[in-house]
């Protein structure tokens, strides 16, 4: 019976001599471990792999092309919490402080790095070696086209693309008028036979049912390759004056149209749709087609003038929807170009409020809801700034074609791709 009640007394001294060699088992192997568990970088990543076995320290996704990883702050922790580490640098090992001295910047393109068990009996070598792109994969990398065979005079132009073949249409100073076309992916250019309608606006052309259209004289015309273009009759066609050609949608051909008293949006096979408010016209209309989501396909207007801008979008129903105004965060300019890349609507060039010739991207990630500067895509030195051009997303590629620029009518035509896409050509 004594030793019965001696039981509990003799398990409960064991199990504390056991957890309290257990506790110096743990504390021994740890101030006994060099290696590094976890290394961060401020502002960088905090996420990078250590492969103990080859002895290296690197980051599985590359970073952002133009990092610089010459002089970072950076961390490291062991198993050992206080790992002691060293650099190493010119021809000596260097005490290094973790993050906690900001003087003590490291450069992480290949640095070796020694770390140091707490009781000083172990150490452990690593190579820090951190990966950046090589290019920037939201930049667009641009190669130059056949330029375009016309001249200075050039006083209003527009480009589309339409099942392999480009088509480039201009309107002279003097009033005439021409149809340039490219079938090799803008490597050459043939002059149409096609006789555009005298007072052709070149500003715009547009493309349904393998038929070309152009306004002209407050009418609209349609006219295929090696054809004599021909006024299109449409409901209402007698009073409405065709302002401004927008786009084709779904074999539908919208413009804005005009009234002694008001503006309709219309296409030419419905007539007029719906009517305008004035503040949806302004001096300077820029119109394209972009996909909206994975599947639908919608309108685009831009409109501006000295002060103020609208975007605008409608369905091939006719419905129409303000997306964002100069008040929220689109940019003001004249003439810019449209075009989704990579599931990104993007502005391009245009001219800004003093009057000069911008080379800026702005792209929106909605939509067209909000709009931020993407330096990524600003338009090369070599492009410059452009207004009036055309930009045309065939596949992963994006054609400039046409406008102007600060030393008159702009002649190049350009190719881009994105980074990541360039990589793989």
């Amino acid at each position: 019976m004594r030793y019965t009640k001696l039981l509990p007394l003799i398990g409960a001294i064991m199990t504390i001599f056991i957890a309290s060699c257990d506790d110096d088992d743990d504390d021994k192997f740890t101030k006994t471990d060099p290696r590094i568990k976890v290394m961060s970088v401020d502002g960088v990543s905090k996420t990078f792999i250590i492969n103990d076995v080859e002895q290296i320290i690197y980051n599985y996704d590359s970073l952002k092309y133009g990092t610089d990883i010459t002089s970072l702050s950076a961390s490291f922790y062991g198993y050992d919490v206080t790992p002691t580490i060293y650099y190493w640098d010119n021809d000596e090992w260097k005490r290094f402080y973790n993050s906690s001295d900001s003087s003590q910047m490291l450069d992480l393109t290949n640095l070796r790095i020694k770390s140091v068990s707490t009781n000083g009996e172990n150490s452990k070598e690593y190579t820090v070696a951190l990966r950046v792109h090589k290019y920037d994969v939201n930049a667009l990398i641009w190669s130059q086209c056949k330029s375009l065979p016309v001249g200075d005079e050039v006083s209003s132009q527009s480009a589309i693309y339409d099942s392999g073949t480009f088509y480039y249409a201009y309107t002279n100073t003097d009033g005439t008028s021409g149809l340039l076309y490219s079938a090799d992916e803008c490597k050459s250019w043939n002059e149409s036979s096609s006789a555009l309608p005298e007072k052709a606006d070149c500003s715009q052309i547009c493309v349904a049912d393998s038929k070309l259209y152009v306004a002209a004289d407050s009418a609209l015309y349609t006219f295929t390759e090696g054809s004599k273009a021909e006024k299109i009759d449409f409901d209402g066609a007698d009073s409405i004056k065709v302002v401004k050609l927008l786009f084709s949608m779904s074999d539908k051909v919208w413009f804005v149209g005009k009234t002694a008293n008001n503006y309709y949006l219309c296409n030419a096979k419905e007539g007029t749709v719906g009517t305008l408010a004035a503040s949806y016209i302004k001096e300077n209309i820029v119109a394209a087609t972009c996909l909206s989501g994975s599947s639908t396909t919608l309108g685009y207007v831009y409109t501006s003038d000295e002060k103020t801008s609208m975007l605008w979008a409608v369905d091939n129903n006719g419905h129409k929807v303000t997306l964002s105004t100069s008040a929220t965060s689109l940019p003001t300019l004249e003439s810019p170009s449209f075009a989704l890349i990579d599931s990104e609507l993007c502005l391009f060039g245009g001219k800004d409020s003093k009057g000069q010739y911008s080379d800026k991207c702005y792209a929106s990630e909605d939509g067209g809801l909000t709009w931020a500067e993407d330096w990524h895509k600003q338009l090369s030195e070599d492009i410059g700034g452009l207004s009036g051009q055309n930009t045309l997303a065939v596949g992963d590629e994006l054609f400039i074609i046409g406008g102007n620029n600060s030393k008159g009518v702009n002649t190049k035509v350009w190719k881009g791709l994105l980074g990541a896409a360039a990589q793989t050509k």
